[in-house]
């Protein structure tokens, strides 16, 4: 005699559901209660290790937070295929979410993004960065054509002497200096947040600078009508627990840069006078 059977195995955990269904044939003519049958259904459970360069950020899972830090979690699981990873890092100056990444099919390990999340998570990281480079940017066109180097902002010493050598270099070449910035756009798809060699938070992030600068010889009148120019800049900041704020620490101005066309794109008017 024929008998056909569905067997059913299901696992329901915290971070997934899991189940096989298998159709067994077993022919028999013998009902006693001696024969038994066995059959085997695999689930397959599914389990990685989860990076991140900030071991005490909690993972978060398909939008939803375990309650996992990253340094907790050298097999985690078990998952289904397509789980997506971001996680929550606490900071300084408040917590910060990371952008989400997909497990993939064959990998058994996921790292988590450097990159935040352009959600309204991030706002406050968003708009501190974006402020401290805004009032660099105005203190540099003051401090330029004032000639007194005690009036750059938020930048690192280093930095500072850079810049303080442009203003001998016009001392020396009897120049002045004008212009203003007239307006930022920062991509914030590209703030990576990072851990320096010291374990100092820095940031990495990309905008566009407009602005209205010249150069001229001190017994000349101020140029009139000067066009206004956009340079990409990727600006690098560290966070400075005695001032509470982000310091910058480098400012690059390479031929290429990272401008996501699906970025969160935020623009700011500084026209301050004119030039």
């Amino acid at each position: 005699m024929l008998s056909i059977y569905k067997i059913k195995a299901e696992y329901r955990g915290p971070y997934c559901t899991l189940e096989k269904i298998d159709e067994e044939k077993i022919y028999s003519t013998d009902f006693s209660n001696d024969n038994q049958y066995t059959a085997e259904l695999y689930l397959y459970p599914r389990y990685v290790e989860v990076e991140s360069d900030f071991e005490d950020a909690e993972i978060i899972l398909n939008g939803k937070p375990t309650g996992v830090l990253v340094k907790d979690a050298s097999e985690f699981g078990p998952l289904s295929d397509e789980s997506e990873f971001s996680a929550k890092i606490k900071l300084p100056w408040g917590e910060v979410r990371t952008a989400s990444v997909k497990l993939g099919s064959w990998s058994n390990s996921v790292t988590i993004p450097n990159t935040l999340s352009t959600d309204d998570t991030n706002n406050l990281t968003f708009d501190k960065v974006a402020s401290v480079i805004n009032d660099f940017e105005k203190s540099y066109r003051t401090a330029m054509t004032s000639q007194d180097s005690n009036k750059f902002l938020h930048i690192s010493d280093e930095l500072r002497q850079i810049f303080s050598n442009r203003i001998e270099d016009l001392k020396g070449n009897n120049q002045k200096f004008t212009g203003k910035v007239t307006k930022t756009e920062f991509n914030f798809k590209t703030l990576q947040l990072f851990k320096n060699e010291e374990g100092k938070i820095s940031i990495k992030i990309t905008a566009k600078i407009y602005y209205k600068d010249a150069i001229y010889n001190s017994d000349e009148t101020p140029p009139q009508d000067i066009s206004e120019k956009v340079t990409g800049q990727v600006y690098t900041l560290v966070w400075d627990e005695s001032a509470k704020n982000f310091i910058i620490v480098g400012i690059e101005a390479p031929w290429f840069y990272d401008w996501p066309e699906d970025g969160k794109i935020k623009e700011y008017k500084l026209d301050e006078g004119s030039v």
